[in-house]
């Protein structure tokens, strides 16, 4: 999807959601609430690749200026728990 969707995406779900908690199999919806040429983005995968491979790691600046936690689904949150 490329980095700009991907950010456009995680600022969505920040408006949406009020945190950047994306668990791993979270796509994104069809409906008005989401940008429509991001329909059916698998938003949880990206958000697992940038915390676990690195995806993205030169964007990291702007990642925690939007306030994205790296260590978020590995501490405390029950997404372990989540199959």
């Amino acid at each position: 999807h490329g980095w700009e969707n991907v950010k456009r995406a995680l600022l969505a779900y920040r408006l949406l959601c009020r945190d950047l908690l994306v668990r791993q199999g979270f796509v994104i919806p069809e409906n008005a609430d989401w940008p429509e040429d991001l329909w059916g983005m698998k938003l949880g995968f990206a958000v697992y690749n940038i915390r676990n491979n690195g995806t993205y790691s030169t964007h990291r600046a702007e990642l925690e200026e939007m306030g994205f936690d790296f260590d978020s689904q590995s501490t405390g949150h029950g997404w372990e728990n989540v199959k």
